[in-house]
C-alpha cells in the first residue's frame, strides 16, 4: 500500500504566520511518512523554504487579480486536476479561499474518484450567504479546520457551514532553540543601549494588524520614558509603512527593521512584546514571544483569547486604544513582579501550542476522510 499522498495548496507569496504553519505542516506530514506535495506560486516563500527538502513542488500562480482571472483560474484548475490524477493524490488541503475554489473545481473535473478536500480557515472574514458559498461549504469541502476558538465560533455561527464539517486544530509553534542569543550581544548588534527599555512588534504591516497604534503609544511616551525604544519587524503595505516611517523620523524612538528572517535576537533583546491587531484569528508572534519568556501586551482581539488570560498570562488592552496601550507598557516596565509573573506564566501557557499537537490533530482529520476514500 502506497503512503498517503497529500497535496497542500498555498496562494500566498510572502511570509506570514499562515505560511509558517503551512511549512510546519508539510514538514510534519513528511516526517509522519506521508508523501507531500505543495502547490504554490513560483518563487513564493513557502516554495523557497521547501525546495531543498523531500517535498514535491507544483508551481501554480493562483493569481486572482483582474484582469485575466477568467483565463488564469481555469488554467490553474486544469493544472491541479491533471496533477491530482497523475500523481494519485489522496487528499487535498487548502489554506485560502482562492486556492480552495481552484481545488474544488478541479474535483468536479475529476469526478467521483476525486480525493477529499480540507480547508483551514485562517481568517475571520464574513462568510456571505450566497448560492456559490452554499455549494462551496456544503458540498465541495469535506472538512473545515479552525486553528483557534475564534475561528471555530465564526464558522459555527454561519448558517451555511455544516456544523459536522468543522474541526478545531490549534496552531502550534516550534520550541525555543536550546541555544538562545545573548541579550547584551543582541542589543549591541541592534544599536540599543544596555539600559534601553525595549518593546517589540513582529507583524506584517497591514491595516488589520494596527501596528501604527503601537508606534503612536511609544511615541507618546518619549518625554516620560526617554530610554524606551520600539522595534518593528515586518514588511507589508506601503499605505501602512509610510505613516510608520514618518512617525519614526519624528519620534526618534521607533526602529523599522523590515522583514526579519530570524526573530530570536529580537526576542532576546526585548523587555516586552506588543500585539496590537484589531482583527486577529490567532496570534503566532505573541505566542512565540511568550514561549521565550517575553511578557506580552496583546489587544483583546478574539484570536488572542486562546492563550492570553488577562493579568495571568498577558496584559490585554482594547483594540485601537493608544492611551490604554501606553499605560500598559509603562505598568509592565515598572511592575517587576507583574513582569516576572507574566514571563513565567506566559511561557507555561505557550507550552500547550506545539507543532506536534497541530500535526496530530490534522492527521486525525485526515484519518476521518481517508477511511472512507477509495483512493486511500
Amino acid at each position: 500500500m502506497h503512503p498517503p499522498h497529500v497535496l497542500i495548496t498555498c496562494k500566498k507569496r510572502g511570509w506570514s504566520g499562515e505560511t509558517a504553519m503551512i511549512v510546519a505542516l508539510a514538514r510534519g506530514l513528511a516526517a509522519a511518512d506521508f508523501r507531500v506535495s505543495v502547490a504554490a506560486p513560483p518563487g513564493a516563500s513557502v516554495a523557497t523554504r521547501l525546495e531543498v527538502e523531500s517535498i514535491g513542488l507544483l508551481p501554480i500562480p493562483f493569481n486572482k487579480n483582474r484582469p485575466g482571472i477568467l483565463w488564469r483560474m481555469p488554467r490553474d484548475v486544469a493544472l491541479l486536476a491533471r496533477f491530482i490524477r497523475r500523481e494519485r493524490v489522496d487528499l487535498v488541503h487548502c489554506h485560502a479561499s482562492h486556492d480552495t475554489w481552484c481545488a474544488a473545481l478541479a474535483r468536479t473535473l475529476i469526478g467521483e474518484n476525486a480525493p477529499p478536500l480540507v480547508r483551514t480557515k485562517h481568517n475571520l472574514k464574513r462568510i456571505r450567504e450566497t448560492a456559490a458559498n452554499r455549494w462551496y461549504y456544503g458540498r465541495a469541502i469535506d472538512r473545515v479546520i479552525a486553528p483557534s476558538g475564534a475561528v471555530e465560533a465564526h464558522l459555527r455561527a454561519s448558517p451555511i457551514v455544516p456544523a459536522d464539517h468543522v474541526r478545531r486544530v490549534p496552531n502550534g509553534i516550534p520550541p525555543p532553540p536550546a541555544a538562545r542569543p545573548d541579550r547584551a550581544e543582541a542589543r549591541a548588534r541592534l544599536g540599543l543601549a544596555p539600559d534601553a527599555e525595549v518593546a517589540l512588534v513582529a507583524s506584517r504591516l497591514t491595516a488589520r494588524k494596527d501596528v501604527l497604534v503601537a508606534a503612536q503609544a511609544v511615541a507618546g511616551l518619549r518625554a516620560e520614558r526617554p530610554n524606551l525604544r520600539l522595534l518593528i519587524a515586518g514588511a507589508g503595505d506601503a499605505d501602512v509603512r509610510e505613516p510608520l516611517e514618518g512617525l519614526a523620523r519624528e519620534a526618534g524612538t521607533i526602529v523599522l527593521l523590515g522583514h526579519v528572517d530570524d526573530l530570536e535576537p529580537l526576542y532576546a533583546a526585548a523587555d516586552l512584546f506588543v500585539a496590537p491587531a484589531r482583527d486577529e484569528p490567532f496570534g503566532l508572534a505573541p505566542l512565540e514571544a511568550m514561549a521565550r519568556g517575553v511578557p506580552a501586551i496583546v489587544s483583546d482581539a478574539p484570536g488572542h483569547r486562546d492563550f492570553a488570560r488577562p493579568e495571568e498570562t498577558a496584559v490585554l488592552f482594547p483594540p485601537g486604544d493608544t492611551r490604554a496601550l501606553g499605560d500598559a507598557i509603562v505598568r509592565l516596565l515598572d511592575d517587576r513582579a507583574l513582569h516576572a509573573r507574566l514571563a513565567a506564566e506566559g511561557a507555561r501557557a505557550a507550552e500547550a501550542f506545539t507543532v506536534d499537537a497541530m500535526i496530530q490533530g490534522t492527521l486525525a482529520v485526515y484519518a476521518e476522510l481517508l477511511r472512507n476514500s477509495s483512493r486511500a
